[in-house]
């Protein structure tokens, strides 16, 4: 009997053991089956909301071409209507190039008690509508006049001004800084430092917001011919060597006998050191020095001995940059023992025609354009053709401590600095880098680190005096310029991408260079290059004609136009693929596809997936994966086990998209993993077993129920 019994719970037993198998193989089974599938030869359509995909903002984009602020105002006088006419061609060529730029007149309607308050204002309303960087004076003191400051460096020294009054001086930095009050106490007497201010307050700020420059012109002829060599410099300059050249020039300023060291004021010094730390070596120079016999100049150098020809020859051969560092009057250059370095007279017959000079004269008086029309500055700036294309200097005097060996104080950190922030700060016009380099002396460890300020009068002077004639804005040549090569020599679409590296004609890439784009129906936007050459340009959707122009530093000017061309053709998308074929919950999944667009260019390629039938759905951008083929691919990490269906959406820059999906194809199944199987089979063993101890301890108490009768 209990043998029959062990028998039948062992039928039960093996009756189980053998059913989980049967399961557990059939799981198994299952298991390694993907129903994953995919195809591009059929389109179905997919009604779904795309709005949610991220697009570029084509109508922000569009608002951009429009919303051009205002870079440069060119002032003229009202009583002169011819001047606007002449300084036309010069906006032209500004605006075209990508400086938006207006001629002004109107300053009259302006709030001012003078006609210096009234064009301040005037700029400072611009500056706070469109953040106008530039402003032309285009008139001489007479027509646009100069600011007169209260500065009286000269009387506490005992010293008087050579030129003018000795306590009210000119400068055109009054227009520069338009954030200092230049009157606070109202008494008349502008620029006053915190001594003299009746409030204890400085009335200049200090920082300038704008780059001043002026062309002093009297007449019409004269401003003809500044405009006209200002334009030719920019688009039709003569190739050279000279626009790789640097002329120096460094006199004695004082004898050791002339001063308390007795050692001697080389300024000679002050060239070799710009020389030497600033300029490139690819940099051509001459260096024209006098020296006592306590400074020790650096090699290639020529001695001043015969002073009025040397400078005068070297002048005439043509120098881009130029710089003279000792005295000066209105009229000359000079040396401490009175030798005339050069003079008005050899400015005015000047002969390097066609390659003006960017010149820094590092000396009293000889821009005292004020004061008569007979200083060196006034006359290269004037010369036709020739003489500058900027001119930096005094319009009063000047000051410089002796044994200023580290060359920071006064005249010399002024002038070091200029050519710090010409060549080292990269700024190459000629405004930026005058008005920069003023900040950066007051910011200078001589500022710093000892007792000087502004309050001090001779200080104020030399940030005041240095005024610039000349166009502020014009890109001043240090090498002989590349030509670039055009990008827009093919089909044009609307809406066209442009993701491209700059280059000359030789394929050496051009960096920090402008593209302006003017169009018939009104659109103005202009784009850089970066420092590798990469420009990023998206053009609006619409038929336009644009005009272009391709400008920049060391480069030759090109320009041309083109017809943006319809684009009404969706992406190509072709080629599908997924990795791993058969994906399970342990992948990513990698999708990849090849998309195609010869017109306007692939905005966005998008992967969409869904597991309710695009009731809803994820997307995920696919990206180019280089430059030099169409492929695009995505990553998406571990998805459930479940049923997935998919689709590709891609969208142009003309706004056209097409929707890859087929119902039946683009979809695929990912299985649960084998050990999610285990668990249930396992869970439903552990069932099985319960259930069956249940009926053994039914069945056991239902015999000892019997037996427990029988007894009784």
């Amino acid at each position: 009997m209990q043998l029959a019994n062990k028998l039948k719970y062992s039928r039960y037993l093996i009756l189980f053991l053998l059913n989980y198998c049967i399961i557990f193989s059939l799981f198994l089974t299952s298991s390694s089956v993907s129903q994953q599938r995919f195809s591009l030869s059929a389109n179905n359509e997919l009604n779904i909301d795309l709005s949610l995909l991220p697009r570029a903002n084509l109508t922000q984009n569009l608002d951009e071409w429009f919303d051009r602020k205002i870079e440069m105002l060119i002032i003229a006088p009202p009583d002169k209507p011819n001047f606007t006419t002449i300084l036309t061609p010069l906006a032209e060529w500004k605006n075209q190039k990508g400086v938006k730029t207006l001629i002004l007149t109107n300053y009259s309607s302006y709030p001012g008690v003078d006609t210096q308050e009234k064009i301040r204002n005037m700029i400072k309303s611009y500056y706070s509508s469109e953040k106008v960087q530039w402003v032309l004076l285009a008139g001489d003191t007479d027509l646009i006049p100069i600011r007169y400051v209260y500065n009286n460096d000269v009387v506490p020294l005992g010293e008087s001004e050579t030129v003018g009054d000795n306590y009210f001086k000119p400068t055109d930095f009054y227009y520069a800084d338009i954030n200092g009050t230049w009157d606070d106490d109202g008494d008349g007497r502008w620029g006053e430092s915190s001594v003299y201010n009746d409030n204890g307050v400085d009335e200049i700020d200090w920082t300038p917001e704008i780059y001043v420059g002026r062309l002093p012109a009297s007449n019409d002829e004269e401003l003809v011919m500044m405009v006209n060599k200002t334009l030719k410099y920019e688009t039709n300059p003569k190739i050279g060597d000279w626009m790789d050249s640097f002329l120096l020039a460094g006199v004695i300023s004082d004898y050791p006998h002339q001063t308390e060291s007795e050692i001697g004021e080389d300024e000679a010094r002050l060239t070799s050191y710009i020389l030497s730390s600033y300029v490139p070596d690819s940099m051509d120079y001459v260096h024209l020095i006098q020296t006592t016999s306590s400074f020790e100049p650096n090699p290639n150098f020529s001695n001043i001995t015969s002073p009025i020809s040397i400078f005068r020859n070297n002048f005439n051969d043509g120098f881009s940059l130029g710089i003279f560092a000792g005295h000066g009057a209105p009229n000359r250059f000079i040396s401490r023992s009175g030798d005339i370095i050069y003079s008005s007279s050899n400015a005015g017959s000047s002969s390097n025609t066609n390659m003006p000079t960017l010149f820094y004269g590092d000396a009293c008086t000889t821009s005292s354009y004020d004061y008569g029309d007979n200083n060196i500055g006034e006359i290269l700036i004037k010369r036709q053709d020739a003489g500058a294309i900027g001119y930096i200097g005094a319009l009063r005097t000047t000051w410089y401590f002796e044994q200023d060996l580290d060359l920071e104080m006064l005249n010399r950190g002024n002038c070091k600095l200029f050519w710090k922030v010409f060549f080292i700060n990269k700024s190459y016009q000629p405004g930026k880098a005058l008005y920069d380099s003023k900040v950066e002396y007051l910011k200078s460890d001589w500022f710093k680190y000892s007792n000087i300020n502004m309050s001090l009068e001779w200080e104020r002077k030399n940030v005041l005096t240095y005024c610039l004639l000349g166009d502020p804005e014009v890109d001043i040549y240090t090498n002989i310029p590349k030509t670039p090569k055009d990008p827009f020599s093919g089909d044009i679409y609307e809406g066209q991408h442009f993701s491209m590296y700059l280059t000359d004609v030789n394929d050496n890439v051009l960096s920090n260079i402008r593209i302006n784009f003017v169009s018939k129906m009104g659109k103005y936007r202009t784009f850089y290059s970066d420092k590798n050459g990469y420009v990023n340009i998206l053009f609006p959707l619409g038929i336009d004609t644009y005009n272009y122009a391709i400008t920049g530093h060391n480069i030759k000017s090109i320009n041309g136009s083109f017809t943006t061309l319809p684009d009404n053709n969706p992406p190509i998308l072709e080629n599908l693929h997924i990795n791993p074929d058969i994906p399970s919950v342990s992948d990513n999944i990698c999708f990849s596809i090849n998309a195609a667009d010869n017109e306007s260019g692939i905005e966005n390629i998008f992967f969409l997936i869904s597991n309710d039938n695009f009731s809803s759905y994820n997307y995920f951008p696919l990206e180019k994966e280089s430059s030099t083929d169409d492929s695009h691919s995505c990553t998406l990490n571990k998805l459930d086990f479940m049923d997935y269906k998919y689709a590709i959406v891609g969208f142009d820059y003309a706004n056209n998209s097409i929707i890859q999906y087929n119902i039946n194809n683009f979809q695929f199944e990912i299985l649960p993993p084998i050990l999610y199987y285990l668990l249930i089979l396992i869970n439903f063993g552990l069932f099985g077993l319960l259930a069956l101890g249940i009926i053994i301890l039914i069945n056991n108490w239902q015999i000892y129920k019997k037996k427990y009768i029988d007894l009784k």
